[in-house]
């Protein structure tokens, strides 16, 4: 009796490969890392994150701001040079918007999700930008329109899905974070 569906040999061995490095997807144009657990921290601080509120405006998600707007993202407290963590690998590009987030991160993650890592005082990104889950990919700073003298150090994070933003707290809060 023959068989329903015929495997070829080469077939076998890609989806052997496929069991054999996971942790490697590769499509066409993009190549990127399996991630160990779904998010990790984006700042390498011990304890809990502390979302900036100030006299400059509330660092949390859709709050109000000037002209109506609403934050699109979080803003995080931490120290200058405080390390900056992919939350996920993926495809990164390196930005400058000097009235806005100063020098920021993109990374555009395996789903097309993608995260923004915001006011950064250094970029530190491989040259192809393909960064993997928990590459320290800069510092926090205090460029944009953080770069007053009495506002505190702090990062902005948000999460992008099909072009809409997204609250990123549920990542700070998310029981699977690594810490």
């Amino acid at each position: 009796m023959e068989p329903i569906y015929k495997i070829s040999t080469k077939k076998i061995r890609l989806l052997l490969a496929a069991v054999v490095i996971p942790c490697l997807i590769i499509s066409i144009t993009r190549l990127y890392y399996c991630d160990k657990v779904e998010y990790v921290r984006p700042l390498a601080l011990e304890g809990e994150m502390q979302l900036r509120n100030d006299r400059f405006g509330d660092g949390h998600y859709a709050a109000r701001r000037a002209g109506g707007k609403r934050h699109a993202g979080v803003d995080i407290l931490a120290d200058l040079d405080t390390p900056v963590i992919a939350i996920r690998g993926g495809r990164a590009r390196a930005l400058i918007d000097e009235d806005g987030f100063g020098n920021y991160i993109i990374i555009t993650h395996w789903d097309e999700t993608k995260s923004l890592y915001g006011h950064l005082s250094r970029v530190l990104l491989p040259p192809l930008g393909f960064v993997r889950q928990g590459d320290v990919i800069g510092e926090v700073g205090k460029t944009g329109n953080a770069n007053y003298k009495s506002m505190k150090a702090h990062m902005h994070f948000e999460i992008r899905r099909k072009g809409k933003t997204i609250d990123p707290t549920f990542i700070m809060e998310a029981e699977n974070i690594k810490k």
